[in-house]
């Protein structure tokens, strides 16, 4: 027996994800659907010779595939963000000070509490529009900014 999950207008959150559209049952009427040119539409072909389109000579077949992932957590997008900082090749305070609050960051979540989270958080994005235009360039601080913001929305800030 299959089991058949249908998505429609699905938004996933955050994280990595790949698609598989490998054969593994023995269905002889399926056939992987794929499009020989990138941003092409997908194409089917019961012999391997013939294509027809999906979209136009058959509008009514839907795509079978499978998505498997990893979801991000306010937890691994904080890492993520101390490796951000550490790339940048600040001062070595600046970069202290933000790791500081980066770590706290983390204590919190560890911890289960999401407002002390969400407060470190905060200190971080004013520690860094501080420092925007000064020992940060004004670009990398809106980057991290936003990251930071992203993370407050992960952790429902």
């Amino acid at each position: 027996m299959l089991d058949y999950t249908i998505l429609s207008d699905h938004t996933l959150p955050p994280g990595q994800y790949w698609i598989d559209v490998r054969l593994t049952f023995g269905d002889p009427e399926f056939v992987p659907q794929r499009a020989p040119i990138i941003g092409a539409p997908p194409l089917q072909s019961a012999t391997g010779a013939e294509w027809a389109s999906l979209l136009i000579d058959a509008p009514d077949n839907d795509l079978a595939f499978s998505i498997f992932g990893v979801l991000e957590s306010p937890m691994t997008a904080t890492e993520d963000l101390q490796e951000t900082i550490a790339g940048l090749f600040l001062d070595y305070g600046t970069q202290t000070s933000f790791e500081a609050k980066l770590r706290n960051v983390l204590t919190a979540l560890a911890a289960g509490d999401e407002a002390a989270a969400c407060r470190a958080l905060r200190d971080f994005i004013n520690a860094v529009r501080a420092q925007s235009g000064k020992k940060l360039s004004e670009a990398a601080a809106t980057a991290l900014i936003a990251e930071a913001t992203r993370i407050q929305g992960l952790i429902g800030c």
